[in-house]
């Protein structure tokens, strides 16, 4: 198993993280050929960013696996998961695939409720009044 040398901490790619890599890797070469396809252009870059969003879901478990979290403890704060964004981009490539492609579509709506509902949850990110009823 390959491991990298970093002072103290080791940081070595197992069955796990390689296994995964190589799934990511060939989402995103799969993602890129969509990209530059010609036909049915639309539909193919859809369906290439949710390929892209699955592939930077899977990126936490690589680089968990591997070690990065104990060399690298900040790597915990990174935002790769981007779980709102799959209905969306699923939603968007089926109305274009269909030949319906959505005349105003607003992506930011799933975006907006979520840091809505995160900054209700953070007490640094709350209302003046809001922090004063929490105690």
């Amino acid at each position: 198993m390959p491991r990298l040398w970093e002072g103290w901490r080791v940081i070595e790619f197992g069955v796990l993280s390689i296994s995964l890599m190589v799934g990511t890797a060939q989402g995103l070469v799969l993602a890129l050929m969509l990209w530059r396809v010609v036909t049915n252009r639309a539909a193919n870059r859809w369906l290439a960013l949710l390929i892209v969003a699955v592939a930077a879901l899977i990126t936490p478990y690589i680089i968990g696996f591997a070690g990065f979290y104990d060399r690298w403890p900040w790597l915990s704060f990174t935002p790769l998961s981007y779980t709102l964004a799959f209905g969306p981009l699923l939603w968007l490539y089926a109305a274009t695939l269909c030949g319906r492609p959505p005349s105003r579509f607003r992506p930011s709506c799933p975006m907006a409720s979520r840091r809505r509902s995160s900054g209700c949850a953070s007490p640094s990110l709350m209302p003046s009044w809001m922090k004063a009823r929490r105690g």
